[in-house]
């Protein structure tokens, strides 16, 4: 399990169950799912890091993608160059991009749109 916090949520990253938002004001959570029906739901149920960059995205490393997070319309958004690829850890660099680790390769993205993709070492 993973978890972030950010101002009164509480992001938790399970291993089969997708992803939880907590309100701790509240007290309510939601509950987000891998949905194959719907290309805007998190890539997989399978979260292992959860990122908040420097200017306030967030950003889930699944098992099958990469994504990030859009408040105003409560939905996710895979970065297509790295859907599929299971991203376990991630850390953004002090000129805005991102370092992602993943099985056997590690890429560098710059978020900035367009989205780049950069793989930088790949091991046997």
């Amino acid at each position: 399990m993973h978890y972030y916090t950010m101002k009164e949520k509480l992001w938790i990253g399970s291993f089969s169950r997708g992803l939880y938002i907590l309100d701790t004001q509240t007290g309510k959570m939601k509950n987000y799912r891998h949905n194959r029906a719907n290309p805007h739901s998190i890539p997989n149920d399978h979260i292992y890091s959860i990122y908040q960059t420097k200017d306030g995205s967030i950003y889930l490393g699944t098992l099958s993608g990469f994504c990030r997070y859009d408040p105003e319309s409560d939905s996710f958004r895979t970065l297509e160059p790295l859907s599929h690829i299971f991203i376990y850890d991630m850390v953004e660099d002090q000129h805005g991009d991102m370092w992602l680790a993943s099985k056997g390769t590690a890429f560098g993205v710059t978020t900035a749109k367009p989205v780049n993709c950069t793989t930088i070492a790949t091991t046997q």
